[in-house]
């Protein structure tokens, strides 16, 4: 065929030079022969690589036609691989970002379940407390009550007979003074001890051991005296702290009916106890300055 080398059946003689004539020229090719190298070149394109040996006649047209001084004519890069290589690579990557986010979307639900329950149980919890509470509020109330009532039923069988010296009171089986003044414990004891001393008796802070004598009392300063301040009483844990004895060295009774829930606090500094202003006993600082009262028959121990 013209504008070919004679030896076109060696696979390598399709890689030479074009060909040239005797005297060293370039031989032109014939048209024709130009139009089906190329159309056999661009059909070569469009077909898919199937690893096949390339015939010479088509190698050495693609060798001509990649030489633009000679053909003219340069074919388009095939990107067609190389973008479905990174279609490909993001297909993938989406997978896994999806999986991720399913996987983090799991262990949060999971969390919101866990969460959820325990919120559940604190509010039961809560709900518990809350009732245990109002139970608790309405049976001291009931006491309080209770104990106002005796206090009037006693009031009204003992009469008005009068049998303490003065300033004392005769409340129920004892005599007790109670001192409208403010004073810290530690003052108010004097008081005591100097208003019996002068009587040839001893008195000191009073000391409410039973649960008779403490409604009795209370309910004689309800009647008589304003209540709005406390009292001081003959208590004290100043010995061991958490250990609350009377002046007379015997123990003081814990918890109900005695205590306002929550007392004694237990904190340092409030070794001094007495009436809080509804009638339970509370500890306070002994420097705190409140009403006091008195008994007639004590005699400090401690």
């Amino acid at each position: 065929m013209a504008g070919y080398p004679e030896d076109i059946g060696s696979p390598l003689t399709s890689f030479v030079s074009p060909v040239t004539g005797a005297d060293g020229g370039y031989i032109p090719e014939a048209p024709q022969s130009r139009q089906r190298r190329q159309r056999r070149e661009r059909e070569r394109v469009r077909m898919p690589d199937i690893g096949l040996h390339p015939d010479p006649i088509s190698t050495y047209a693609t060798r001509d036609i990649q030489d633009e001084s000679v053909a003219g004519y340069v074919p388009e890069e095939n990107t067609a691989c190389s973008d479905e290589t990174e279609l490909l690579s993001l297909q993938e990557e989406n997978r896994f970002m999806v999986s991720a986010m399913k996987d983090k979307s799991s262990h949060i639900t999971r969390y919101s379940k866990k969460m959820t329950k325990k919120q559940i149980c604190i509010q039961d919890r809560r709900q518990k407390m809350s009732e245990l509470t109002g139970e608790s509020s309405r049976n001291c109330r009931l006491l309080q009550e209770t104990r106002q009532q005796l206090g009037s039923v006693i009031a009204e069988m003992e009469g008005h007979g009068e049998t303490c010296p003065s300033p004392f009171k005769t409340v129920g089986t004892a005599c007790y003074y109670i001192v409208e003044e403010p004073h810290g414990w530690d003052e108010a004891r004097v008081i005591c001890q100097e208003s019996g001393r002068s009587l040839g008796q001893d008195a000191d802070l009073a000391i409410v051991a039973t649960c008779d004598q403490h409604g009795k009392l209370w309910h004689h300063i309800l009647i008589n005296h304003n209540a709005s301040l406390g009292f001081h009483l003959g208590g004290t844990d100043r010995g061991e702290e958490g250990f609350w004895y009377w002046l007379d060295a015997t123990p003081i009774a814990m918890g109900v009916p005695f205590w306002r829930p929550g007392d004694p606090e237990g904190i340092g500094g409030q070794d001094c106890m007495g009436f809080y202003k509804d009638g339970y006993f509370i500890d306070r600082p002994c420097h705190v300055a409140v009403k006091s009262v008195c008994q007639l028959g004590v005699t400090g121990a401690i």
